[in-house]
Order: C-alpha cells, then structure tokens, then sequence
C-alpha cells in the first residue's frame, strides 16, 4: 500500500528518514506515462527498504517493511517523483523492491480499468432481473472496458 502519512517509528524518528538512513539497495529506471499537462519521461528512483514496527491504530504494533522510491536526476520543471510504500513482504535486495515497484505501477492500470468498468460503462446502474442477463452483460462491458483502457493508455504513452 501507498503510505501517505509519515509516521513515528521507534526512538521518535520519521519513516521515511529512518528508511532512508542506510545505504541504498540500488536503482530502477522506467518510463512514466504521461499525465494531465505533462508528457511521458525517462524517470530514475533510487530504492531504500528497511524493516520497522509502526502501531497498528489499536495500542499495538505491526511489523512491515517500508520502501521508499525517490527520483535522481530530476529533469528542469518537472516535480520530484517520490513513492512510499508499506508492505508484509521481507524486502533485502533490490530485485525484490522493484518487483513490488512493478506491483505499484501495474496497480495503476487496474484502477483506471476499474474506473472505466464503473464509471464508463454504468455497471453499478443495471437493473436486470436473472443472473443469465447480468452475466451478458458484464461480459460485454468487460471488453468493452478493456479496451477503452487500452485507448487511453496508449493516448498517454503515444502522446
């Protein structure tokens, strides 16, 4: 999961300066798809991960592994590009962060899909009476959304 708050961790310190505190495991490059105003680019992360114990919202703890994502080399007029992510998963090389990177930027896709099959295609406004003709229905708007996805995908990437 994306984490959005940077929380306390033991002795005081914040998460992602504890996080970042060690060296880091390495680097991944990739290019990000263009958004809003702004065309796609080359981007460079450089990658911590470090194992810590953050409460759980209930007077205990939880132990996770956090990865924070942070570009290099940031190109003139563009904004910093910075990810931080909490996991269960044990991450100590750098070919396990970019995996779960990967997760991150594919989760990207499922949500837009998400979004046309809910919002584009009305899903949630049928009123059909038997299973036969929701199940009809689904699977054409399943392919439907599919590739109204696809479209604005390459609309980003082929700008």
């Amino acid at each position: 999961m994306c984490a959005t708050y940077n929380r306390s961790v033991a002795d005081g310190k914040k998460l992602w300066a504890y996080t970042c505190a060690g060296s880091p495991l390495g680097e991944i490059s990739f290019t990000l798809p263009a958004r809003d105003d702004q065309k796609a680019r080359p981007l460079r992360q450089r990658l911590w991960a470090r194992q810590v114990e953050i409460s759980d919202g209930k007077a205990g703890r939880l132990s996770v592994t956090c990865v924070v994502a942070r570009e290099v080399g940031i190109p003139t007029g563009s904004e910093l590009v910075e990810w931080h992510l909490l996991t269960n998963r044990f991450i100590e090389t750098v070919e396990q962060a970019v995996e779960l990177i990967e997760w991150y930027r594919t989760r990207w896709e499922i949500e837009i899909y998400c979004h046309v099959i809910k919002n584009g295609c009305k899903v949630g406004e049928l009123q059909l009476s038997s299973i036969d003709r929701i199940e009809r229905a689904l699977a054409l708007f399943i392919v439907v959304a599919c590739r109204v996805a696809y479209l604005m995908r390459m609309g980003r990437t082929l700008r």
